[in-house]
C-alpha cells in the first residue's frame, strides 16, 4: 500500500466533504451543527484513508491518527447529542 496517492484521496474526500457541508448549511441549523458534523465527517475520512498508508507504526491494530480519528468522532457525536438536548 505504500505507493498509493493517500494525499490525492484526501483531498478528493475533503471536496465531498464540503459540497455536503454546503448543502447541509443551506437550511436553517443550530450554531456549531455543521461544525460538529464536519468534525464527525472528517474523523471517518481520516479514519478510512489510514488504512492505505503503509508508512505508519499500530498500536493495537489500529494507528495513533486513528485513534485520534476515534476520539474526535466521539467527541463530535457527543457535542451533537448534548446540542440537540438542549434546546
Amino acid at each position: 500500500y505504500a505507493n498509493l496517492p493517500t494525499q490525492l484521496y484526501e483531498s478528493l474526500g475533503l471536496l465531498i466533504l464540503s459540497g455536503f457541508l454546503f448543502y447541509f448549511s443551506s437550511k436553517p441549523r443550530r450554531e456549531g451543527r455543521v461544525f460538529l458534523v464536519y468534525l464527525g465527517l472528517y474523523a471517518i475520512l481520516r479514519f478510512l484513508i489510514e488504512f492505505l498508508r503503509g508508512d505508519n507504526a499500530h498500536y493495537l491494530r489500529l494507528t495513533l491518527p486513528q485513534w485520534m480519528s476515534l476520539g474526535l468522532f466521539s467527541a463530535a457525536v457527543l457535542f451533537f447529542y448534548l446540542t440537540k438536548k438542549n434546546k
